[in-house]
């Protein structure tokens, strides 16, 4: 079991960095000319899950995180993101329910 996650692991950490920027042969040789706002790039990414924990609580998250960052090389790349992150514990009643947010 341990041997499949570590593939599934290794599958999605390839495929996740396969999908970042690619550059033609051409913009490698013309970069060094390149405004800055050229240079500048915003990308993202975000979560969503729910499920019961073992307690039998049902719970829901989500979480968001934009990213803003500066292209130095065609294969070099600088950036900052923040976070937003929302846990949720529906089933838990009132005055006890549980909601969590984090920023970072």
């Amino acid at each position: 079991m341990r041997r499949l996650g570590l593939i599934a692991f290794v599958f999605f950490i390839s495929t996740t960095t396969w999908a970042q920027f690619r550059s033609s042969q051409g913009n490698q040789q013309n970069s060094g000319g390149s405004s800055f706002m050229d240079k500048i790039y915003f990308a993202g990414g975000g979560n969503f899950g729910s499920g019961t924990n073992p307690n039998g609580l049902r719970y829901t998250y989500y979480s968001l995180f934009p990213t803003i960052g500066y292209r130095v090389k065609p294969e070099f790349m600088l950036g900052v993101n923040i976070s937003f992150t929302k846990y949720s514990f529906p089933d838990v009643f009132a005055p006890y329910r549980n909601s969590y947010t984090q920023f970072g």
